[in-house]
């Protein structure tokens, strides 16, 4: 039985002793930087063997030098249902004829990353990794703005500093990206009346992957009480708009819509907060739909959005017409596996059903399973959506990785929070019943 309120962990949740928090900074910020060279950043494409690589080196040296825990059932389940999808569906494309080895090398990368998740969880590093990764999320959309305001006086062609060549195996993908000063990393340009901006990707392979991980951060932002709250609540969801993604906007609608639902009890504030809530949340799922720049009106005509909704009906056609599925990576039509929905056919019914067995333990066993379904919920809706990160190995450390845990021992959100009596979430009851 999930107990009612959040399980504590001396061992992570009660202050670290100087020493061991310093080095754990110093990992959090090395793993940072291993992060950014496997999927899905910028550079992933190309170095992500060597980006998985470094991150499992350095979670087994800081599970060996840092005060560590025995790692938890939880961290171990999710792992292990990650490896066991990706066992299946490696061996599912296999016994399909697959002709190229990107199903076990992606079996291998997520294994390594599972191992990797289940380390950092043992030791309060993982929390200083991921508090680490949200301040370059802030750092980068202070960036951007900084960008668009000088582009105003002085035009952006005079703000490059410097073009970076992509590798790109996914079809959509662009080939090359400008890093404009300060530090803003852009793709194509997007005029609007008066103001010509990049499309914001903050050091991701995507505008549209840039955007979840600004709302999967936003999760965390909106359940915590410290009092930089609201600043930190601004800066990420000014850093999702700044993506210009369609999607920004239903994921912060999604994310603020399950944090009032489910972020705690019911009491009469929470209550009046629920029409301006309501408000809020319609006003972006519409600007979301009918903006014509932005948009999902600005995007009928677009290749980008036409090439996933053929993808998408292509792999519908192709799973009903069989629904045990004709394995990944096997690209029997264009930009198949674009997005979950455009790699049904691929998956089949039981890979499927291994995904959400994945998700949902992942989920269902957290410490505060509310959060940690308010956090991925974006993640999860962009991958089902718009982006193809089924094999992307950052999206299954965040899967390992408590969300609970992290909201008690976080730098940035966590330490007013975990002294509060919480109250026992609606999800949690739910489970208990």
């Amino acid at each position: 039985m999930i107990p009612d309120t959040p399980t504590r962990r001396p061992s992570l949740i009660a202050k670290p002793a100087p020493a061991s928090n310093r080095s754990a900074w110093i990992y959090g910020f090395l793993l940072l930087c291993a992060v950014m060279l496997m999927r899905p950043s910028i550079e992933g494409e190309v170095f992500n063997p060597i980006g998985v690589l470094l991150f499992t080196f350095l979670s087994g040296l800081q599970f060996f030098t840092l005060p560590s825990r025995k790692p938890t059932d939880r961290s171990v389940i999710v792992a292990f249902t990650s490896v066991a999808l990706f066992t299946f569906l490696a061996l599912h494309s296999i016994l399909n004829g697959a002709q190229s080895d990107f199903a076990l090398r992606a079996l291998l990368y997520i294994a390594a990353i599972s191992l990797a998740g289940v380390m950092i969880a043992s030791t309060i590093a993982y929390s200083r990794f991921l508090d680490c990764l949200i301040v370059f999320l802030i750092i980068s959309a202070v960036s951007f703005y900084i960008t668009c305001l000088l582009s105003y006086f002085f035009g952006l062609d005079s703000l490059v500093l410097f073009q970076l060549l992509l590798r790109s195996d996914t079809v959509g993908y662009a080939d090359t990206a400008y890093v404009y000063f300060p530090f803003t990393i852009g793709y194509d340009i997007k005029n609007y009346p008066g103001l010509a901006i990049p499309r914001f990707a903050g050091g991701w392979r995507e505008p549209g992957i840039a955007q979840a991980l600004y709302c999967w951060a936003l999760a965390y932002a909106l359940a915590s009480s410290r009092r930089w709250k609201k600043a930190t609540i601004a800066m990420l969801v000014l850093g999702a708009v700044a993506s210009q993604s369609t999607v920004a906007f239903l994921d912060i609608a999604v994310v603020v819509g399950l944090h009032i639902l489910l972020g705690g009890k019911l009491t009469v504030k929470r209550v009046l907060l629920l029409v301006p809530g309501i408000i809020i949340t319609s006003a972006f799922v519409y600007f979301g739909i009918n903006d014509q720049n932005v948009g999902l009106a600005s995007k009928v005509s677009n290749a980008s959005y036409l090439d996933r909704t053929v993808a998408a009906e292509q792999s519908i056609r192709a799973f009903l017409d069989n629904p045990l599925g004709h394995g990944i990576y096997a690209f029997k039509f264009p930009n198949e596996g674009i997005s979950l929905i455009a790699n049904l056919g691929a998956i089949g019914l039981f890979g499927l059903v291994l995904i959400a067995v994945n998700w949902t333990s992942a989920v269902l066993l957290s410490n505060r399973p509310a959060l940690m379904l308010t956090a991925m919920s974006p993640i999860f809706f962009t991958m089902i959506t718009s982006q193809p990160l089924l094999d992307a190995p950052l999206f299954y450390l965040f899967l390992t990785i408590d969300a609970g845990e992290y909201s008690a021992t976080s730098w940035l959100f966590g330490k007013r929070e975990s002294r509060k009596k919480q109250q026992p979430e609606p999800l949690r009851r739910l489970v208990m019943q």
